[in-house]
């Protein structure tokens, strides 16, 4: 969520975009990972939110659902839902959240879906020289003293 994009809505209220990266958009079927960006309006008085659009899209960045909410109706948010974290940082002041930022939207959702990769197989280490295959350093002159 870009705090900068948050605007007043009618009636007091805020609106702003909300984007969450998911491991996988689509229920059943194969797993797609991808983002997905709703339109959200807040109460902040009513600690309530509606959703009015979203648009879902794969990790490429090729739309997979465009939707508009029939009935955008006014909800308590589930607990610890992105809708519920979203209101709680944008109402109360967003103490104790993380914000990610980026270049645009496709680095940033590229940065955050490359944490779920699996990490790259770890380089064999190169094997040490034994003591008899290292090279011999001469010893350094011992400087003359005079008596």
């Amino acid at each position: 969520m870009d705090p900068a994009a948050v605007a007043a809505a009618p009636g007091g209220r805020l609106r702003a975009a909300v984007v969450t990266v998911q491991r996988s958009i689509q229920t059943g079927g194969y797993p797609q990972p991808g983002y997905v960006r709703t339109l959200h309006e807040f109460d902040c008085a009513r600690q309530e939110s509606r959703w009015l659009s979203l648009i879902a899209f794969a990790r490429d960045g090729s739309t997979l659902v465009k939707d508009q909410n029939p009935r955008p109706n006014w909800l308590a948010p589930p607990r610890s839902s992105d809708a519920d974290v979203a209101l709680r940082a944008l109402c109360n002041g967003g103490g104790g959240f993380s914000v990610v930022t980026g270049a645009s939207m496709g680095q940033l959702v590229a940065a955050l879906m490359q944490g779920w990769d699996a990490p790259p197989p770890a380089l064999a280490p190169e094997p040490r020289p034994s003591p008899k295959d290292r090279p011999r350093t001469a010893k350094k002159p011992r400087p003359l003293r005079r008596t």
